[in-house]
């Protein structure tokens, strides 16, 4: 499976309400910027909020940051959702 297959996937899957997205942002490591994957889960949970907070202190946690940055592509800034 492709990456542009696996996104295809993930967005019909958020189109259709079975999962939440979370754009988690980027973050500076050694004087580069780098994504941070972005955070799902499934919409029928009765704790999303939670679950989605509980994933970024992780994803913080992992990637020893305080706070995720706007998304970074091709090095241009682009709004965070």
């Amino acid at each position: 499976m492709s990456v542009r297959q696996l996104d295809n996937y993930l967005k019909a899957l958020c189109d259709n309400g079975l999962i939440i997205k979370h754009i988690t942002g980027s973050y500076k490591k050694n004087g580069k910027v780098y994504n941070a994957p972005n955070v799902y889960v499934l919409s029928s949970d009765l704790n999303v909020q939670q679950h989605i907070q509980e994933a970024v202190d992780r994803l913080k946690y992992t990637y020893k940051v305080d706070e995720f940055l706007p998304i970074i592509h091709k090095n241009k800034k682009i709004r965070k959702d």
